[in-house]
């Protein structure tokens, strides 16, 4: 398990917002749901195959979504 602690540095939310995403975003590209992203992203979660995608999503402008009020 030492040989994944790196990458636990790296993958984080911060990072994700770094590449251009929110965690909403970065789970419908990767296909997964936004909770499960995030579980991951906090390490409450493992998944070899999602922390793949998600350090492998390019760089883009972040786009917030605007917050409606009425």
């Amino acid at each position: 398990m030492n040989d994944s602690i790196p990458q636990e540095q790296t993958l984080s939310i911060t990072m994700l917002m770094a590449k251009g995403y929110t965690v909403a975003a970065a789970a419908r590209r990767v296909g997964r749901s936004h909770n499960h992203v995030r579980l991951i992203l906090l390490g409450e979660r493992r998944s070899k195959k999602i922390e793949q995608a998600l350090m492998a999503l390019p760089f883009r402008p972040l786009q917030l979504r605007e917050r409606v009020t009425h």
